[in-house]
């Protein structure tokens, strides 16, 4: 089969290949420079950014805003607490499968109702974000340079 196609056409079909192939690479290769230079550009804009943040507001401010809202959180809870002011909390109960899940039970509404000291998770979860966030921020220093 091979006999039948002159030379200069496998030369030709291999050499056009190769051509187009090193065209190819050689568009990734530009278009890949391009993404790196627009990225860095980004990261300088970024940057100036976060600059401009870091330069806001001192530690003692981020430390206030911070402990008020704890303190918020928590002095409301405590003040219920001491003035005998019930508090009702309201939760899902979880879905309990019997038989190989051909029957369920919970899923209901439940309420929880208390006369003393009531920590509601979303308290506990709201607290945890606070301080992760402001701890979070604080490692992520900006590096002057």
């Amino acid at each position: 089969m091979l006999d039948a196609i002159p030379a200069e056409m496998i030369t030709g079909l291999i050499s056009s290949s190769l051509g187009a192939f090193i065209t190819i690479q050689a568009q990734a290769q530009a278009n890949y420079a391009n993404t790196v230079e627009m990225s860095l550009e980004q990261q300088k804009g970024n940057d100036d950014s976060a600059d401009k943040a870091a330069g806001r507001g001192d530690a003692w401010s981020k430390h206030v805003i911070v402990g008020g809202i704890m303190l918020t959180g928590f002095v409301g809870l405590i003040i219920m607490a001491f003035a005998d002011i019930p508090i009702t909390y309201l939760y899902e109960s979880p879905v309990k499968e019997h038989l190989l899940g051909l029957f369920k039970s919970g899923g209901k509404i439940e309420q929880v109702t208390s006369d003393g000291f009531l920590i509601p998770p979303y308290v506990s979860h709201s607290v945890s974000a606070i301080v992760f966030f402001h701890f979070g921020a604080g490692a992520a220093k900006v590096a002057k340079g």
